[in-house]
C-alpha cells in the first residue's frame, strides 16, 4: 500500500480477493504499454523515496527536529 499509487504504479486491490489479482493482471496482461508505465513508474518512485539518498535526508530531518 505504501508503494503502490493505485492507477499510476499499479493496481491496488482487496486483501484476500483472488479474483481482483486475477482481474489486475488481465488488465496488464491486455495493456502492454501499461505494464510498462507501472514498471518505469514504481522504479522511480522506488528510487525517489526508498534510495539510499533519500533515506539519510529522512533521517538527518528527523535528527534535526529532535534535535531542536
Amino acid at each position: 500500500r505504501e508503494l503502490i499509487q493505485d492507477g499510476i504504479n499499479g493496481y491496488l486491490v482487496p486483501a484476500g480477493s483472488a479474483s481482483a489479482v486475477a482481474d489486475a493482471i488481465r488488465k496488464l496482461v491486455l495493456a502492454p504499454d501499461m505494464m510498462r508505465l507501472f514498471g518505469r513508474s514504481g522504479r522511480q518512485s522506488a528510487i525517489d523515496n526508498f534510495s539510499q539518498a533519500a533515506i539519510a535526508e529522512s533521517l538527518m530531518t528527523l535528527y534535526r527536529r529532535v534535535r531542536s
